[in-house]
């Protein structure tokens, strides 16, 4: 009989040679360091709110939030105008009303949005623990984590503004989706599916790709399955209600709206999809005049500018195109087509459902794409970068790190800049000096009329 020590040696070393081990060991690891990057994602979303975005379409939407909260104004049938060309349906600003019932100024407000933010983030990780093991966790820990210091969904989750919302509910249909074979899951699949793009126009799409997708996965079992259909329909049918004044204002709307056929051939869904799972498309926001003769100069030390966010970008830029064309070598010279659903079957359909039925719903309705409207489909851009990098750790991991140095980098800019006046992110709210209005503050005494005129 062999002495305890070479059992016990013997069994190391069986274990180490074991495949399975081998799987288990890095993904320990791993859900290590995506839990510290969701840590320091929620620091970064939550930290110095006062510098958050306040422009018009901010302030407007506080106001009538308010408002409303306060019952000095009915909520209204119609909400802001959208960058399409027409008003945003009356949801818009009834969901802000709901968390202006929770606060009273600007950044209670906004710090609700952070922590849905947040929350959100900690929603995917635990359901990516909890369903899936080995190979196909490992592009979804690593994408939640380049998702939570990657710099557009940190500063687009510190505003008062309706892309804003869309990562938290959009999380709550994906969970209806996935759980759409039991009855309550497809009625809310139905309803909250109904009810996002109410809020914003991106939650359309992301409702009709995940229904596509269910339609043409259970089309053979209709007949079977009518229940669920039945539940989802009702769901459907009761949260299109409030879309009725919408589409009544659709049809008598006079003027065109923004639509234009050429960005059915521009394929800015796919080339906006790509910059942000590569962290490099701030330059949008910020614009090309301050990106390039500001930005790519920092940090500065001692006065001197060092143009690390410059190399950064280039890195992160040349390594988005090496995966891309590494993917499409194997896939078209090589005729590998199947070779990433053997190995991430289920993720596989989940990227055709986000990247593929989404993005050409998204590009057949003529609307031009911007980095903000692919919020709902968070995070799976940053999923399908850490699936293209199969086997190429180190290549992600330095991606992860520039990533969050371009984001800490901005976030320092703004609070020590005083903000970047001629940019979409315009001037911080804590310098604009702003007061609400005393008359939304006090609530309205019940048989007195509300109006708010300026509103």
């Amino acid at each position: 009989m062999k002495p305890l020590s070479e059992k016990v040696a013997l069994f190391i070393r069986r274990g180490i040679s074991s495949s399975t081990i081998l799987l288990k060991m890095p993904r320990k690891n791993l859900i290590a360091l995506t839990f510290t990057c969701i840590l320091i994602g929620t620091l970064m979303r939550t930290i110095w709110p006062e510098d958050m975005e306040f422009k018009s379409d901010e302030l407007r939407i506080y106001e009538i939030a308010m408002a409303i909260a306060s019952g000095h104004i009915e909520p209204p049938l119609l909400g802001i105008n959208s960058g399409a060309g027409f008003k945003n349906p009356g949801m818009s600003t009834w969901a802000f009303a709901l968390i202006a019932m929770a606060s009273s100024d600007p950044i209670g407000m906004v710090k609700i949005i952070m922590w849905l933010n947040v929350l959100t983030l900690f929603g995917f990780f635990a359901f990516v623990i909890y369903h899936f093991r080995g190979h196909e966790a490992i592009p979804w820990l690593w994408g939640i984590a380049l998702c939570s210091v990657s710099v557009i969904p940190v500063i687009l989750s510190r505003k008062i503004w309706a892309q804003c919302l869309m990562p938290p509910i959009a999380f709550c249909i994906f969970l209806a989706f996935w759980y759409r074979r039991k009855v309550y899951a497809s009625f809310l699949f139905g309803l909250v599916g109904a009810l996002i793009g109410q809020i914003h126009m991106s939650g359309f799409f992301f409702s009709f790709s995940l229904l596509a997708w269910a339609i043409y996965q259970e089309r053979k079992e209709l007949e079977t399955k009518w229940l669920r259909w039945l539940a989802w329909f009702t769901g459907s049918l009761i949260g299109t209600l409030p879309l009725i004044p919408w589409l009544s204002h659709l049809a008598n709307k006079k003027g065109g709206s923004n639509y234009r056929f050429s960005e059915l051939f521009t394929f800015k869904f796919f080339t906006q999809w790509n910059g942000i799972a590569f962290g490099i498309n701030i330059k949008e926001y910020l614009g090309d005049k301050v990106f390039f003769a500001d930005f790519i100069r920092h940090p500065i030390i001692a006065g001197m500018p060092t143009y690390l966010i410059a190399i950064a970008h280039l890195f992160l830029a040349v390594t988005s195109l090496y995966f891309i064309f590494n993917w499409l070598w194997q896939r078209f010279k090589l005729k590998e087509k199947n070779i990433f659903r053997h190995r991430y079957p289920v993720l596989t359909n989940i990227l055709i459902i986000y990247g593929v039925i989404g993005g050409i719903a998204y590009s057949l309705s003529g609307f031009s794409v911007h980095a903000h409207y692919l919020l709902v489909f968070l995070p799976l851009p940053f999923v399908w970068y850490a699936m293209l990098s199969y086997q190429k750790e180190k290549w992600i991991l330095t991606s992860l790190l520039l990533q969050f140095f371009i984001t800490i980098t901005f976030l320092v800019l703004i609070h020590t800049n005083r903000g970047y006046d001629n940019t979409a992110y315009g001037k911080p709210y804590h310098l604009q000096n702003y007061k609400t209005p005393v008359e939304i503050l006090v609530p309205r005494k019940p048989g007195t009329k509300g109006s708010i005129r300026h509103l």
